[in-house]
């Protein structure tokens, strides 16, 4: 996490903030404009210098109090997060702003716009002496807004503006024109960088920012690559237990003497041969333990869809994966056959788990 004052950022009104500006200017750059963009939370914890938990947190709070929707998915998988439609009211506050907006589509930028559209700059994220408390004190002041409102309170704003003002000129009068190059000196200033914390060297912000964009496209082409790695052998484990089922078909539920008609005897003498099968088949058709464990999670998913309840079923293929247990194969099928058959949750799960 970098910037001056991040542990601030954690504040709701700021920070929230940051979330949705970065969330609009992505919408903006789009081609077509939607209500909606498609994201990962790494990528915006990358534009604004912080951690995915802070990003997370963040877009929690504005997903709970329903200002975005909630998208499915893990954070490393792209959600779309949705701007809530505006009430008739927030429209009538918005309308006040329409030279902003404006500003942001492309029309003159005027000194609001601009400092908004600033607000992932690396001078904003990834410096130790500014931070994205200082950008929200700049943006209250040149809206002339209470900001109290951006959960900044009195003494902090006294605190900011002096720093803003003394070190770096940044008032509302000097925006247009001089923000965009006050931040971008600023940006390539080793006195306004931070420190790496793998290395331990001192860098620029401009620095910092590009490091954190190639540790994000590493990350992001192996979460890509795992994915499909992934993805290659599932189909691999549908493939091996479509071949296996075929030689060996599913036996109809052969441990509830209500299915069978044959005595217990020869059914369990049936689901020997069977489990018997399927382990031998497993083992010598399965590269490694990785693509045993996949093949036993879809044959637990193929005996349910037969009627086996489900700890039943994990418990029937716990023992065709794991060799070497010291229940023997008959002694694991006569407990779970019969009337040993589990009929209880606790009893199942204890089973699952042999």
């Amino acid at each position: 996490m970098y910037g001056a004052d991040q542990p601030a950022l954690l504040k709701r009104n700021v920070g929230e903030r940051a979330v949705l500006m970065t969330l609009g200017l992505k919408m903006l750059d789009a081609d077509e404009v939607w209500d909606s963009v498609l994201v990962t939370q790494p990528w915006l914890a990358m534009e604004l210098g912080v951690d995915v938990q802070t990003v997370a947190r963040l877009l929690k709070s504005l997903t709970d109090r329903g200002i975005l929707t909630h998208p499915r998915g893990g954070p490393f998988r792209a959600g779309r997060y949705r701007v809530k439609a505006l009430t008739k009211k927030r429209i009538k506050i918005v309308r006040e702003w329409d030279g902003v907006a404006r500003g942001l589509i492309g029309e003159e930028a005027g000194p609001i716009a601009r400092v908004l559209t600033s607000v992932t700059h690396p001078t904003w994220t990834y410096s130790d002496k500014l931070g994205l408390t200082h950008w929200a004190m700049l943006l209250a002041d040149t809206a002339e807004v209470d900001p109290m409102k951006f959960g900044i309170r009195p003494r902090m704003a006294t605190k900011l503006r002096r720093e803003l003002k003394a070190e770096y000129e940044l008032v509302p009068g000097v925006v247009v024109p001089y923000l965009e190059r006050v931040l971008e000196r600023l940006a390539d200033d080793i006195d306004y960088g931070t420190t790496d914390k793998k290395t331990g060297e001192r860098i620029t912000a401009r620095v910092a920012k590009a490091r954190a964009m190639v540790a994000y496209e590493v990350q992001k082409a192996a979460n890509k690559a795992a994915a499909e790695e992934a993805t290659r052998r599932r189909k691999g484990g549908h493939a091996t237990l479509n071949a296996l089922l075929e030689l060996h078909p599913i036996p109809r539920t052969p441990f509830d003497r209500r299915l069978s008609k044959k005595s217990g005897d020869v059914r369990e003498q049936d689901s020997l041969a069977w489990v018997n099968a399927v382990h031998g088949l497993i083992i010598s058709e399965t590269p490694n333990d990785k693509a045993r464990k996949i093949v036993g999670e879809l044959l637990t998913k193929r005996l349910v869809k037969h009627g086996y309840p489900l700890g039943f079923a994990e418990g029937v293929v716990s023992y065709i994966m794991q060799a070497g247990d010291d229940v023997t194969l008959e002694e694991w099928i006569s407990r779970l056959s019969g009337d040993d058959r589990p009929s209880t949750p606790s009893r199942r799960r204890g089973l699952a788990a042999r």
